[in-house]
């Protein structure tokens, strides 16, 4: 890609199958998200009208990036979806996908059809024993792994993907996270192996600790560590760079205009066609909300101590009453536990929510929706199926 390029980060997934010791669930990737973007994601035609905001921003060359919060191929059918709508709306713009390579392998040949010219592979290291100290566990499937044989399945995966990739005609290019306690020393190793699979390029990143993370004390990657890691990547990749975190959103529209853009897309969104998600029904009755006052949508589903129960009578939608949520802890057992209280709920809405609780609710069949600080009145309406008439009460 030319240094000019202005790459654009389209969120599609919040859903990840790996657990990267660096990253907490209750924030998005920091290797793969747009900056801005906390735990958002964009159906298709939100992806378009975002799109379509920030090009009035940029000259081309653009390279569009579909990527997290997520991983993209947990959510394959909209990822391939929001390409083909980019492809067909925008010819002549670069397509590519932010993948950490375990669904990769069977799904390239579909990046290629629908309009994928570029896949940006996440690979923390080569070495299955330093992997471990940087990938806490994989999911395939509903199957999580952990230990040596999960990091070569991970290992395995990521290598076929690139294989499959380049078959695909599809160019690929390695994201490598530089971490000083870890890998950083070994980056001319983890170089040599990437060209043994035939990798298009190399990109180095730095690690940037995030608090809650299993390496939130790590020493963060200086500027010093980054020189000494690319010279020596670039011993065996003359080609590698140094790349930077995140998006562009900030420094197209500045942070603050990003969030309202995103907020007034999301808004549109909720007061357009009747939704084809799961909706109330005779055996669910009920939506639930995590709310602070009543009002916005502001509290992420792991920090909610009480969800307000509504209900809807024949098109008067009304409070019905607030449950406490189980203790915080205890694992997938609280989520399994929230289930059992919100029985009679089909539609849960908060400002966030990790993969686990999500997975967990929806295998008992209740629907979470992320509406991040959206009017309460209108995300309640709207999950009922019914279309708000103005913007609601929540924060303007």
């Amino acid at each position: 890609m030319p240094p000019h390029t202005t790459r654009i980060k389209l969120p599609v997934s919040a859903l990840c199958n790996v657990q990267c010791r660096f990253c907490d669930r209750n924030m998005d990737c920091a290797y793969t998200a747009p900056n801005g973007v906390a735990s958002e994601t964009l159906s298709v035609q939100e992806s378009a009208r975002y799109l379509a905001a920030l090009l009035e921003k940029t000259e081309p060359p653009v390279e569009v990036c579909l990527s997290g919060s997520g991983e993209p191929l947990a959510r394959p059918e909209e990822t391939m979806a929001t390409a083909r709508m980019v492809r067909k709306a925008y010819p002549d713009v670069r397509i590519s996908v932010a993948t950490n390579g375990l669904a990769l392998p069977g799904y390239a040949h579909d990046l290629a059809e629908a309009g994928v010219d570029c896949v940006r592979l996440s690979v923390a290291d080569v070495d299955p024993s330093r992997l471990g100290g940087l990938v806490a566990f994989i999911r395939t499937g509903k199957r999580s792994m952990r230990g040596d044989d999960a990091m070569q399945v991970l290992l395995s995966q990521q290598k076929k993907g690139v294989a499959e990739a380049r078959h695909n005609g599809l160019y690929t290019t390695v994201v490598v996270p530089v971490v000083p306690e870890i890998n950083k020393d070994h980056m001319a190793e983890i170089a040599a192996t990437l060209k043994d699979w035939g990798v298009d390029a190399l990109e180095l990143v730095p690690f940037e600790p995030r608090e809650k993370s299993g390496l939130g004390k790590a020493r963060p990657a200086t500027k010093e560590d980054m020189e000494e890691a690319l010279m020596a990547a670039r011993s065996v990749m003359p080609s590698a760079i140094i790349g930077s975190l995140g998006g562009d959103v900030v420094s197209l529209l500045g942070e603050e205009n990003a969030a309202t853009l995103l907020r007034r897309i999301k808004l549109a969104s909720q007061a357009e066609a009747v939704t084809d998600r799961p909706m109330p029904d005779l055996d669910r009755p009920y939506v639930a909300v995590a709310t602070s006052d009543g009002e916005a949508v502001d509290v992420h589903l792991g920090h909610a101590e009480t969800l307000l129960i509504y209900s809807n009578d024949n098109g008067l939608v009304t409070l019905h009453e607030a449950r406490k949520t189980p203790p915080r802890g205890g694992g997938d057992n609280r989520w399994s536990a929230l289930a059992e209280i919100l029985s009679d709920v089909k539609v849960l809405i908060a400002a966030g929510a990790g993969d686990n609780p999500r997975t967990i609710l929806a295998d008992k069949g209740i629907d979470v929706r992320v509406y991040e600080d959206a009017p309460l009145q209108g995300a309640v309406l709207y999950a009922f199926g019914i279309k708000p008439k103005g913007r609601g009460k929540g924060k303007q």
